[in-house]
């Protein structure tokens, strides 16, 4: 277990899923690392702070939600200031997750929604 954000659970996982899929990817695909740390050094964050605050988001707070059978999808739009209060960026959110057990699957920066 990574971070348990009460039913939503990020767990270490492997290459198809959790916070390694995440960070390193998988079947020849490249993780979300470079998507999440591009984004969070201008807000003076870690990459992993801000994929801790999207999955945060996503489950407390989500702009939309979809679940079709076992696998679920939120999206939401978060804003990102730089240390002088100026924003930085406002960017959307997905993450896929296993609606049957709450495991996270993935999560990453996109300009769709679910």
């Amino acid at each position: 277990m990574v971070y348990d954000f009460g039913g939503i659970n990020l767990r270490c996982g492997n290459n198809r899923w959790g916070y390694r899929h995440i960070k390193n990817g998988g079947n020849g695909e490249d993780g979300h690392y470079d998507d999440f740390q591009n984004l969070a050094r201008p807000a003076g964050l870690n990459w992993s702070d801000l994929v801790h605050w999207a999955i945060y988001y996503n489950t407390k707070d989500p702009d939309h939600v979809v679940v079709d059978q076992n696998t679920g999808c939120r999206d939401r739009l978060l804003y990102a200031q730089d240390g002088n209060g100026r924003q930085v960026w406002q960017k959307r959110f997905m993450m896929i997750y296993n609606a049957t057990d709450g495991r996270v699957i993935t999560v990453y920066p996109t300009s769709g929604t679910c």
